[in-house]
């Protein structure tokens, strides 16, 4: 069968200094036709200066109480790119999460969900 992408979301934040969380809505891509098969999420972050920051996902099934998804917790210090291939996700709404420990960060986030044609 063949893939058909069904969603290329970007999210830009600028110059962020505080606790983001960028929630991504999966009902929005399940109330097609065909739900989502595969889902994955890609993050470009850089800075002009030093940062610490960690980044993880989490999911939710109801939209308030959200879970960490297990090995998504990520450290990152210096400019760079991270995809995260979610694979085929069983919950209504993805969150990554990003917390500062020091520094500024522009984030660039682009979602990516297919299903099967």
């Amino acid at each position: 069968m063949p893939y058909q992408k069904i969603d290329g979301t970007v999210v830009t934040l600028t110059d962020v200094t505080t606790l983001q969380n960028v929630d991504y809505n999966l009902q929005n891509v399940n109330d097609q036709s065909k739900s989502a098969y595969g889902l994955s999420v890609q993050l470009v972050y850089t800075s002009g200066g030093a940062f610490d920051w960690t980044l993880k996902l989490q999911g939710s099934n109801d939209g308030v109480n959200f879970s960490d998804i297990v090995g998504s917790s990520l450290n990152i210090t210096a400019n760079g790119n991270t995809i995260f291939d979610v694979g085929n996700p069983n919950y209504r709404i993805l969150r990554v999460v990003a917390t500062p420990t020091s520094g500024t960060v522009t984030f660039v986030l682009t979602y990516n969900a297919v299903n099967l044609s």
